[in-house]
């Protein structure tokens, strides 16, 4: 709500800044749903179920289109497209890996 406001709703007076070291381990997965609606689904679950994702991606179909053509890549024609991107030191990593995000795929 401050973002934009110029000053109107409020003045900050004190932050407090919290640094993270830069993640020694980054694994990406993409999935290429028939559906929108397993695409949401999908993120709906992989939140619930406790994944921390570092991003999360959602392309729709008009931009696999266009970005598979662009950079003519030979993406399947898919309705939706989830990119996840997981970051940690190695051994978080790979165990968030083992619990097979590709089950909520």
């Amino acid at each position: 709500m401050m973002v934009g406001s110029e000053g109107v709703l409020g003045v900050f007076t004190e932050i407090t800044l919290r640094l993270r070291p830069l993640p020694r381990r980054t694994i990406t997965f993409l999935a290429f749903f028939d559906k929108t609606t397993a695409a949401t689904d999908a993120v709906f679950e992989i939140v619930r179920n406790g994944l921390e994702p570092a991003a999360i991606e959602y392309l729709d179909q008009r931009v696999i289109k266009a970005m598979s053509e662009y950079k003519g890549l030979g993406l399947p024609n898919a309705d939706a497209l989830i990119l996840l991107e997981m970051h940690g030191i190695d051994d978080h990593v790979i165990d968030m890996n083992e619990r097979n995000v590709e089950e909520f795929w």
